[in-house]
């Protein structure tokens, strides 16, 4: 569970995996300015997922009632790609 505010997925942050929001609502930002928010079904990370260096290009904070998500990481999405070369 991402909690409220100050647990956050930040540009600054390197990762590599794709989140899945399977509730909640998490706000995105890119500079300092609100660009979306997220929900239950929305994705994020995949950029991230398939640049060479990992870096995020978006700042990702919960919501004031938290979020959940779920998380594919990249060996596990590399894995599917060659198993399914086809999606």
């Amino acid at each position: 569970m991402l909690e409220s505010k100050p647990k956050t997925i930040t540009t600054l942050f390197i990762t590599y995996a794709l989140y899945f929001v399977q509730s909640g609502e998490l706000d995105v930002s890119v500079g300092g300015r609100m660009v979306r928010k997220l929900s239950a079904g929305d994705f994020f990370g995949e950029r991230a997922l398939l640049a060479e260096n990992g870096i995020r290009t978006a700042t990702v904070e919960a919501g004031v009632n938290g979020a959940e998500l779920l998380n594919l990481s990249c060996e596990d999405f590399l894995h599917i790609i060659d198993f399914q070369p086809e999606y």
